[in-house]
C-alpha cells in the first residue's frame, strides 16, 4: 500500500514555487496597470477586471501530468499487476493532460474567482486605510505589493498541498481501475489534531467497490479530494486512497 503523505512530499517544493509564480503573474499584472492610476478608485477599477485562466490551466495540467501519472504507475506496480508492463510508458502522462483539459474546468474557475476576489479585497481594504491615513498613491501601490507578496505565499502553499493531494488520489484511483485485477478502494485518513472529524471517522471503514462512493459525513465522494465534497472537504485535506485486491479466501486457495 502506498504511503501517500511521504510520496507527496517530494513534489511540494516544486509545486509550491510554480503556484507562487502563477499567482505573482496575476498580482504583478495588476500592479503594472496600477502604475498609471491617478487615484485609489482607478486601482480598484483595475482589480475588478476579470482575469484570464490560462496560467491556472497550465499549472494544474503540469501538476496532474506529473503527480497523477506517477501515482497511477505506482499503484499498478504496488498491485503487482502484469498489466503494468503492457501500458505504454507515455499513456499516463497523456491521460492526465486530457484529464486536466476536460475535468478541471470547475476547479480552474474556482481558483480564478478566488484569485480575483483576494486581489479585490486587498485593494479595497488597503484603499480604506489609505484614505484614513492619507497615503499617497505611490505609498498605496507599495503597500499593495507587500500585501500581495504575503498572500501569494500563503495561497501558493495551500494550492500546492491541495492539488498534490487531489492529483495523487485521482492517479491512485485510475491506476486501480487499470490494474487488470479486481480491486476495491479504502479511504485512508491521517488522524491527528488537525484532522476533519468526518475524515477521521473514515479510519477503519471497510473497502468499497472501485466505482462506489464513500459516505463522508453524509457527503458522497469518489475519493479524497473529490470536488463533490466542496471546499470544506478538499482544501488542505491530507487523506489518501488505498487500492486493495478484491480477493476472497477461496481465490487464494484456488491459485
Amino acid at each position: 500500500m502506498l504511503n501517500h503523505e511521504r510520496l507527496r512530499a517530494k513534489y511540494l517544493r516544486t509545486v509550491r514555487s510554480e503556484s507562487y509564480r502563477m499567482l505573482k503573474r496575476y498580482t504583478d499584472d495588476l500592479l503594472k496597470r496600477a502604475e498609471t492610476a491617478q487615484t485609489i478608485g482607478d486601482v480598484q477599477a483595475q482589480a475588478a477586471r476579470e482575469i484570464d485562466t490560462v496560467g491556472i490551466e497550465l499549472l494544474l495540467t503540469k501538476i496532474y501530468k506529473r503527480v497523477g501519472a506517477d501515482f497511477a504507475k505506482l499503484t499498478i506496480k504496488d498491485l503487482n499487476s502484469q498489466k503494468a508492463q503492457r501500458i505504454e510508458i507515455d499513456y499516463w502522462e497523456d491521460y492526465f493532460v486530457s484529464y486536466s483539459r476536460t475535468k478541471l474546468g470547475q476547479k480552474i474557475s474556482w481558483i480564478a474567482g478566488t484569485t480575483k476576489q483576494v486581489m479585490e479585497d486587498v485593494v479595497s481594504r488597503l484603499g480604506t486605510i489609505a484614505g484614513t491615513e492619507g497615503w499617497s498613491i505611490a505609498t498605496y501601490r507599495n503597500k499593495l505589493q507587500e500585501e500581495f507578496t504575503f498572500m501569494n505565499r500563503y495561497r501558493a502553499e495551500r494550492i500546492a498541498r491541495t492539488e498534490i493531494m487531489v492529483a495523487s488520489n485521482v492517479g491512485t484511483l485510475e491506476g486501480g481501475r487499470n490494474s487488470g485485477i479486481p480491486v476495491k478502494k479504502r479511504w485512508e485518513p491521517i488522524v491527528d489534531q488537525w484532522s476533519r472529524p468526518d475524515h477521521a471517522a473514515m479510519e477503519g471503514v471497510d473497502p468499497i467497490g472501485i466505482d462506489e462512493l464513500f459516505n463522508v459525513g453524509g457527503v458522497m465522494m469518489q475519493q479524497p479530494g473529490d470536488e463533490a465534497g466542496g471546499a470544506e472537504h478538499v482544501i488542505n485535506c491530507r487523506c489518501g486512497l488505498a487500492i486493495v485486491p478484491d480477493t476472497t479466501y477461496e481465490d487464494i486457495l484456488n491459485r
